[in-house]
């Protein structure tokens, strides 16, 4: 509650300062029951035309009308938090797009907003609603924020970032969870800024078992106050849903929270894929691995390689390019490329699928491909991470059920794969071992490795996990509190203050400064750069560097907005090549240099094969 009041109170300041700067008021789009009738009957109309009437009359498609259908039906729920759990290729986007605005308008909600997981499909799943909504003006899409936010130490000065920074004023908002998570812990003005646009809205978490473990704890609470105090209808939406409602400080989830009944029909629909575990103790070399890729392309027509890493999926590629011998079209996907870059690749990829001129296709990526990516592919290999990855990497085999049969999806180990740095991994692989030890001796009783009762065991293995379970509360750099005590009753040292009995009491014990300035979703902070991938990249690196850019701030935002498509993020450590980079003399924005940025693998220090 303190840090809404907050929000409402910065914002006011921030609105007031930068319409005086500009001159003008800050116009908002009208939202009422009206607006979300429009956009309804929008929806139905290019849904019957393009969906119901224009789709094959197929199993899959049959059942995908049938969830869309109750997605609608089930639009009546007043707030809460509920799930929609579907396999994966099922439509979920639209499903979710539907319900959301018929909720809106039967339960009259000022917005309505989209969380996703990744910046890779962010883009794809605004392009598709935006074209179900009508207008794209009604549509902010907000997620990293290309403006380096903190310049020094600067707790108190107003910068011009802060002035037009995205405030989330839209009717429907598409951002990441990692803006989201900012939004409800962040230290940083900005983050804050925004929590107040949360309430009375219609939350749709896309692929929610991607919370990091550190913040589940965090996480459910805060759902429960969203839902429960701040009137938003919230809508977790997985093909494999955690256990939230099971763990020591639960997510409290509404009555009848299911929005999907799952039927016989949809069990057979979907059973598109078989898993077949190839792993073992010892695991595959990376010479093994290229010879085990080549004999299953030699047998189907595309092949799919997800790996754990960036640098193992980089290292494969280059492998299978000096192997293939020009007997299929290769093709490399990681956030070292940019969303307009990746965007593209797919694009190419997709074409390549359903072109079917001979050519067979290989496409080596990381993870990035397993929330979301529309494309099908003959038969799949995932380097051995959770069952949830493993869930999602055969969602991109056999999505439509074209190769009229089974196709295999294999699961392999890395004899020398690097993952000591990413705990969740190695948390992961440590579930699916036990999780596939446990489903070969009682395979009967769990009737398909991918069924409702097979996720439960391995999220049951996880979350019990010691390694797992210490870290659910988000322990901090002081080693006697956590993230969660700092923010709730904070009986304990914090920067040398002792909260509790032995301190006078206040209306506020929590210690919100330090808890926000720790906070951050991944271990690593990143910092989002320019890379110049195409014409227009560089048109917009150049326009950055003008003096125009330099004393005009609503012309720097409009380049900074345009420049969106066209960044990577990196870690710090990455930043300490500098002769990579160049940015202007504020430090305002990093740009890539030219020579470092490759079209076929993306940013990096690249070999002359890829010139």
């Amino acid at each position: 509650m303190a840090r809404f009041v907050l929000s409402a109170l910065i914002d006011g300041d921030r609105r007031d300062t930068a319409e005086f700067m500009q001159g003008v008021s800050h116009e908002f789009i009208k939202v009422n029951q009206t607006f979300w009738q429009d956009r309804v009957a929008y929806f139905e109309d290019i849904y019957q035309r393009e969906i119901l009437t224009s789709t094959p009359d197929t199993p899959i498609n049959r059942v995908r009308t049938y969830i869309s259908d109750c997605a609608k039906a089930f639009a009546n729920q007043t707030d809460g938090i509920y799930r929609m759990t579907v396999k994966t290729g099922a439509g979920k986007t639209l499903s979710a797009l539907r319900f959301a605005l018929h909720s809106a308008e039967l339960n009259k909600k000022r917005r309505i907003i989209f969380v996703i997981p990744l910046l890779s499909i962010l883009e794809q799943n605004a392009t598709v609603i935006q074209k179900y909504v009508g207008d794209c003006k009604y549509v902010l899409e907000h997620h990293s924020n290309v403006v380096r936010e903190e310049q020094g130490n600067r707790d108190e000065q107003l910068d011009s970032y802060e002035l037009f920074a995205e405030c989330w004023d839209s009717p429907i908002i598409i951002t990441t969870l990692v803006q989201l998570l900012n939004v409800l812990f962040s230290g940083k003005t900005t983050a804050v800024r925004r929590m107040k646009s949360l309430s009375e809205s219609i939350i749709i978490i896309d692929e929610v078992q991607s919370v990091p473990r550190k913040l589940m704890y965090m996480f459910n609470l805060a759902l429960d106050y969203l839902a429960h105090f701040c009137h938003c209808t919230i809508v977790l939406s997985s093909a494999t849903q955690p256990c939230f409602e099971q763990m020591d400080y639960p997510m409290i989830l509404s009555e009848n929270a299911d929005m999907i009944t799952e039927t016989e029909a949809m069990r057979t629909a979907f059973k598109r894929t078989e898993i077949i575990d190839k792993s073992s103790k010892y695991g595959m070399d990376m010479d093994t691995l290229v010879d085990f890729a080549r004999n299953i392309i030699a047998e189907n027509e595309s092949l799919l390689i997800i790996c754990n890493t960036k640098r193992t999926a980089l290292a494969l590629y280059r492998q299978l390019l000096f192997a293939k011998n020009d007997d299929f079209n290769l093709y490399h996907l990681s956030t070292n490329m940019c969303a307009s870059h990746r965007r593209d690749m797919l694009s190419y990829i997709n074409k390549d699928l359903t072109t079917k001129d001979g050519r067979k296709v290989v496409c080596v990526s990381t993870q990035l491909v397993e929330a979301g990516v529309d494309f099908s592919f003959e038969s799949c290999i995932r380097v051995k991470a959770g069952l949830d990855n493993i869930a999602q990497a055969a969602g991109r085999c056999n999505r439509n059920g074209e190769f009229n049969k089974l196709c295999k999806v294999y699961v392999v180990s890395l004899k020398d794969e690097n993952i000591v740095k990413l705990p969740d991994i190695v948390a992961s692989q440590t579930a699916y071992t036990e999780f596939a030890f446990e489903y070969k001796r009682h395979a009967s009783e769990y009737d398909d490795m991918l069924s409702a009762k097979s996720v439960a065991f391995f999220y049951q293995k996880l979350m019990t996990s010691t390694s797992v379970k210490n870290i659910l509360a988000y322990p901090t750099r002081d080693k006697n509190v956590t993230m969660l005590e700092m923010l709730s009753d904070n009986y304990t040292y914090s920067n040398g203050c002792k909260r509790g009995d032995k301190m006078t009491k206040t209306v506020l014990n929590q210690a919100f400064k330090t808890a926000g300035k720790e906070f951050c979703v991944f271990e690593d902070n990143t910092i989002d750069v320019i890379v110049p991938y195409n014409a227009e990249a560089e048109e917009i690196i150049n326009a950055l560097f003008s003096g125009r850019a330099k004393s005009d701030y609503s012309y720097f935002k409009r380049l900074i907005t345009r420049a969106k498509p066209y960044t990577i993020a990196l870690f710090d450590y990455q930043l300490k090549n500098s002769y990579m980079f160049y940015s202007d003399k504020e430090n305002r924005f990093i740009a890539v240099h030219k020579e470092y940025y490759d079209n076929n693998t993306g940013f990096g220090e690249q070999e002359m094969i890829f010139s």
